[in-house]
């Protein structure tokens, strides 16, 4: 540690998004992996907003962060067989999800928090852009209406 002049930082959540993010489906289209890992990548960052996620594993957080990026993506664009397969490979290599409470509170928390902030999914149809990532955002308000706002 000297040797680095004790300039060792701790993994972060975004960090392990994009290690983990290599064991989605070679199926799933490089555009597609690519926005799936942007969409990840914000969830993690709208979790330094909470507290709540202080004293979770940055892993736990990562894996939360990319289930609900499958979800919020759409069927239409990643079929749901690509998560059960993320879900087994994660198993595969050694992460106990199975009893894994933290994960699932993690997931909850991540798409409480990305609703509560006015992001929703769009349909395929009005854009190609995963809620939250690039250009446009639409934000739905509470009485039903949208407006866009630019990211």
């Amino acid at each position: 540690l000297q040797a680095l002049s004790w300039h060792v930082y701790p993994p972060i959540p975004s960090a392990f998004c994009s290690d983990l993010t290599k064991f989605i489906s070679a199926d799933v289209t490089p555009r597609l992996r690519h926005d799936l890992g942007e969409l990840a990548k914000f969830l993690t960052e709208i979790s330094v907003c909470d507290y709540h996620f202080v004293t979770r594993k940055p892993s736990s957080i990562a894996i939360a962060a990319i289930l609900n990026a499958i979800e919020l993506m759409g069927p239409k664009k990643i079929e749901p067989k690509h998560k059960i397969d993320f879900l087994h490979v994660i198993v595969s290599i050694g992460l106990d999800i199975a009893d894994d409470d933290e994960i699932i509170e993690c997931y909850e928390r991540l798409r409480e928090m990305y609703i509560l902030g006015g992001y929703t999914t769009m349909s395929e149809d009005e854009d190609d852009v995963p809620p939250g990532t690039t250009a446009n955002t639409k934000k739905r308000k509470r009485d039903g209406s949208d407006t866009i706002r630019s990211t």
